[in-house]
């Protein structure tokens, strides 16, 4: 199964891919991770596309157990037949009741998630998927058969009540980040009309102003012959920033799939915090630019047309506009527009990191002679040069594209993260030079100020005086209030959104508590909703929090570690060194990973819970947080899980940092595990 046309299609490998002097691409090896070679597949639909062994070891993981059995799951029903042995409706021992419930002699037709079709016992699928058989049975009308009638009313009337409730709240979405969402102009303008702003008006003025590049009107009013009529719309959204965005969409489900792929890539989180770092680490420059209306810098392939609304002007109202550009809504406008920009950054000689393809490198010195990389991060119309003279790099952008000007500096606010200098006193470093810190503040602050309107519309407020994330001794697992309904329900998702990204941009100290709160999001209780607001209020509480990318390196007392011997159990073992990394430039770094567990946190399941730090050099890189999927009898077993998760974190993130050219010392990762509780850390935590 691989990502084809927006979705995950079976595919068949039909052949090494190869250069354009027919070598094939890549070498073998035993490890997925340093197998350089690439596959061309074929797609059921006839079109190929070329896969890199690691994404095809990926994917074929994916659909496996622990232990390399794989498994399929039910995509849909399509048929049934049945035998002799069914029992009939006019059947005397079914009519005299001795006969109450059977399944006996029935079968379903099933399609695969693997594309294949199967027949399977009614049995098996009454028990594995009881709503979409019954489903199925209603609408062919089987309901009435003795194989059916005594269970898929009951089903069928279970499934209105409980999906009902869950439709509801992911369809009728009215707020996000805690802000209320328009559905159409008239609601946004009414909106600004009750809150006293400008806000959405401002939006849809903006938006319309700066999409019309992607229309063309044609001068007879005919449409050219093969183009498709599709519906164009206004959606509304808030940003990370909480700043109102408007944003006119092509009715992109109204056309036919496209062969060629669709799928577009964004730099990871973790990508841009190396990033910072190495360029502290290495004495160079940041720069920031915002690519002005990204996607419609794009052509598109689509052909598509619409009719334009009042939106274009009263003049054009009624006409058909065909859509030339890569219009937002389309399927392939995201991935045209990364294939546009990707083209730009390689003919300006960098080169797409294979650990991360949004992170370009290109080997660069300084007049002094250091060697280094220099490197383009993208995401999505956010450009971060990292480089001794980016505004070189950031003047070749320009020729191609409208970079808005103001966003040209070094970088500030960066994916709603403060971004600033930080200087860290260094008795070692006479010049002390700056490093880069960043900050959740004003982010967080704004999204609390969006929580205190919301409750204070309802007579309620934020708690004072909140000095843990989590009320002391609360399990989320064990609330039995009332269930949500259907827009607090809503209201809830929204402030785990908050919540989730306010963790991404570095509050590492509720990343515990976001994590278990999180596990409710689809039926969500009141009580749930009280610790969330817990949450904010202890982030108001301490409203100060910022990390700083400390490119020095991390002294350890080496007397306070047991060195173990490992050899006996394995001899062979050796870190993996990707073959076909670039040659490392810049200066070295080391990684230091901290992992814990609290074993048996949950109290219904018994499962414990994962939390791992990972460090370069001294700046915290990534964190990470959930419950394990194993129920461990011991302390020892849930770390041991623990820290087979942390090893295969740290493996990734060396692998990252070679394929993005950073030269890693030769000591291996040290790592700190601790027998106290992970919940209680973090309900202890205080700032």
């Amino acid at each position: 199964m691989l990502p084809h046309g927006g979705e995950s299609v079976r595919a068949k490998i039909v052949g090494r891919s190869k250069d354009r002097d027919g070598r094939p691409i890549g070498k073998c090896n035993s490890n997925p991770i340093l197998d350089t070679r690439y596959y061309d597949v074929e797609f059921p639909d006839g079109s190929t596309d070329s896969f890199a062994t690691n994404l095809i070891a990926e994917n074929l993981y994916s659909l496996c157990d622990p232990e390399g059995h794989s498994y399929n799951t039910l995509k849909d029903i399509v048929g049934h037949r049945c035998t002799d042995e069914a029992v009939k409706r006019d059947d005397p021992d079914y009519v005299n009741g001795m006969i109450r419930q059977t399944t006996k002699g029935h079968q379903f037709q099933c399609e695969l998630s693997d594309g294949t079709t199967t027949w399977l016992p009614l049995k098996d699928v009454k028990e594995s998927n009881p709503v979409k058989a019954a489903e199925y049975a209603f609408a062919a009308g089987l309901a009435q058969e003795p194989a059916f009638a005594w269970w898929v009313p009951h089903v069928l009337k279970k499934r209105d009540r409980i999906l009902k409730k869950v439709k509801s709240r992911y369809w009728k979405r009215s707020h996000k980040y805690g802000i209320e969402l328009p559905h159409t102009v008239n609601e946004a303008l009414d909106i600004d009309q009750r809150s006293g702003t400008d806000f959405w008006r401002r939006a849809i003025e903006k938006e319309m102003k700066n999409v019309g590049i992607a229309f063309t009107f044609p001068e007879d009013g005919m449409v050219p012959p093969g183009y498709k009529l599709i519906p164009c719309h206004m959606v509304f959204d808030v940003k990370t920033d909480l700043t109102r965005k408007a944003r006119l969409v092509a009715g992109g489900h109204k056309t036919d799939p496209p062969k060629e792929s669709t799928y577009s890539s964004v730099v990871s989180r973790d990508s841009f915090r190396i990033a910072f770092l190495i360029a502290a680490l290495n004495g160079l420059d940041v720069l920031m630019g915002d690519v002005q209306n990204a996607y419609l810098n794009a052509p598109t392939k689509e052909k598509t047309y619409t009719i334009a609304g009042l939106e274009f002007g009263t003049n054009k109202v009624g006409l058909p506009a065909l859509i030339t550009r890569a219009l937002y809504g389309l399927k392939s406008s995201a991935a045209r527009w990364r294939d546009h920009i990707s083209a730009t950054i390689r003919d300006m000689g960098f080169k797409s990191c294979l650990a991360d393809p949004d992170v370009w490198l290109r080997a660069n010195t300084k007049p002094d002679g250091f060697q280094y990389y220099e490197y383009v991060l993208v995401y999505i119309d956010d450009i971060l040069v990292i480089s001794h003279d980016p505004h070189k790099v950031m003047d070749a952008l320009k020729k191609q594209y409208t970079i808005k000007p103001d966003s040209i500096k070094p970088p500030d606010i960066y994916l709603g993260a403060e971004i600033r200098r930080y200087t860290i006193p260094d008795t070692n470093n006479p010049e002390n030079r700056d490093r880069w810190a960043m900050s959740s503040d004003k982010y967080v602050k704004r999204a609390i100020a969006e929580v205190e309107t919301e409750l204070e519309r309802a007579g309620e407020r934020l708690k004072s005086k909140v000095s843990t994330p989590l009320s002391d001794g609360y399990q989320p697992e064990l609330d039995a209030t009332p269930e949500l309904d259907a827009r607090r329900g809503n209201y809830y998702q929204g402030l785990i959104g908050i919540l989730r990204w306010i963790v991404e941009l570095g509050r590492i100290d509720i990343v515990t508590p976001v994590a278990d709160m999180s596990q409710f999001m689809t039926n969500p209780r009141e009580g749930h909703l009280e610790q969330v607001l817990h949450i904010f209020a202890y982030l108001k509480r301490y409203d100060k929090s910022e990390i700083v990318f400390d490119d020095t390196s991390p002294v350890f007392d080496k007397k306070r570690f047991t060195k173990p011997d490992w050899n006996a159990y394995y001899p062979d073992s050796a870190e993996p060194i990707p073959t076909n990394a670039p040659p490392p430039r810049g200066n070295q770094v080391s990684t230091t990973c901290f992992v814990d567990a609290d074993h048996a946190g949950c109290r219904v399941t018994r499962r414990s819970q994962t939390g791992i730090l990972l460090f370069l050099q001294r700046a915290p890189i990534m964190w990470y947080s959930k419950r394990q999927n194993t129920v461990e009898t011991s302390t020892f077993g849930s770390e041991f899980v623990a820290m087979k998760t942390a090893i295969e974190m740290i493996e990734a993130f060396r692998y990252k940092l070679r394929m993005m050219g950073i030269p890693i010392m030769a000591r291996p990762t040290y790592s700190a595990i601790t027998n106290r509780s992970l919940r209680t850390q973090h309900n202890r935590n205080r700032r």
